[in-house]
């Protein structure tokens, strides 16, 4: 008969305490951000966040990116992404809570870091046709009617570009018409934040060749 062990007796409270430090540990950076997995759990962060935010975010870059386990895995990934909406890049910090023993996840947070990354001007589709596009045209022939202290009268968007700045700006083609019938295109320039419910006029121009 063999001898008995203490060790024996030891082994499950040993189990407990490695599995209780696995309860919450520290940060760890990802080593390879290329991996499947992780770009797996990146496309789910955003189609999350687009349906969530009714964005149209799309990936460009994985920066960097952290796993810590919990109940499961966390995973802090700073992503550089393209919104197809406005145009421009940004970065976001996305986390997403895993469960790999029944596959669930959860988006925790999704949030737009600190310093602009100002994207180039993208034409607007249908900018002739879009409300929204037209409420700023009509708001850019308003504010440079009151500024310049005159009369005209919007008519239509011809054509239009956006980038994304701290906000976005809008670069719009605008047809007006003065106090004496005449039509003109003009170019119109104006920064928005949305959110903030903020428009600002930066330059109302006639275009060559309208006089």
């Amino acid at each position: 008969m063999k001898p008995f062990s203490p060790f024996l007796l030891l082994l499950p409270l040993l189990l407990l305490i490695c599995n209780a430090g696995a309860i919450t540990g520290g940060w760890t950076p990802i080593g390879d951000l290329h991996d499947p997995h992780i770009l797996d759990i990146v496309e789910f962060a955003i189609s999350e966040h687009n349906k969530q935010a009714h964005t149209k975010l799309t990936l460009t870059q994985v920066v960097k990116g952290e796993s810590q386990v919990v109940a499961g895995i966390n995973y802090r990934l700073l992503l550089q992404v393209k919104n197809l909406l406005g145009g421009g890049f940004a970065e976001y910090e996305a986390v997403v809570w895993e469960k790999p023993s029944d596959s669930s996840r959860q988006l925790l947070s999704f949030t737009r870091q600190p310093g602009v990354l100002v994207g180039e001007w993208e034409p607007i589709r249908n900018a002739s046709g879009d409300p929204e596009v037209r409420g700023i045209a009509e708001f850019a022939v308003a504010e440079h009617n009151r500024e310049a202290k005159r009369q005209l009268r919007f008519v239509s968007v011809v054509e239009g570009e956006e980038q994304v700045v701290a906000g976005m700006k809008y670069r719009l083609v605008l047809r007006a018409r003065d106090g004496g019938g005449k039509e003109a295109e003009y170019e119109a320039v104006v920064w928005e934040k949305a959110l903030k419910k903020f428009r600002q006029l930066i330059s109302f121009t006639l275009l060559p060749n309208q006089n």
